[in-house]
């Protein structure tokens, strides 16, 4: 199942800039291919072993952290060596950050169901002439427990 696809890259950037991060005139689609794959492969790599995973439906976030990766590996491979710009670098550092939290099952993907509201509680009553409070004893005091002793 594709997290990204060559149509959502186009939605998110220009076609120049596509032009650009591929360095090729028209589009080298093989090009954005691998990188997609192995943005697709960097999800995954921390994906395993989280809830829900394999995912049923592809969730927003892993089309959004993969696209970041993909992002930056296109400009990686297209200027080696030369520092990310913000715009690049800094959604690529928050989704590495997610996928980190993802990892360690801080976070979860999968949207679940809350379940509903029932009132579960029992009454607890200590002394027959005493109120019910419920959920909780109340605290003796310590002159109830010298009259009671």
């Amino acid at each position: 199942m594709a997290y990204l696809t060559l149509a959502q890259i186009q939605e998110r950037i220009s076609a120049a800039e596509l032009l650009r991060l591929t360095r090729s005139n028209p589009l080298d689609t093989v090009k954005v291919a691998a990188a997609i794959a192995d943005a697709e492969s960097a999800v995954n790599t921390y994906a395993i072993g989280t809830f829900g995973f394999p995912w049923a439906v592809v969730p927003a976030q892993a089309t959004d952290a993969t696209f970041a990766i993909c992002h930056a590996y296109l400009y990686q491979r297209s200027w080696p060596g030369t520092p990310m710009p913000l715009h690049i670098k800094e959604p690529y550092d928050s989704a590495k950050r997610e996928l980190v939290l993802l990892r360690d099952k801080k976070i979860s993907w999968v949207e679940t169901n809350a379940p509903e509201v029932a009132n579960l509680s029992k009454a607890f009553v200590a002394m027959p002439n005493d109120e019910p409070v419920y959920d909780s004893p109340r605290q003796a005091r310590l002159g109830k427990i010298r009259k009671i002793l």
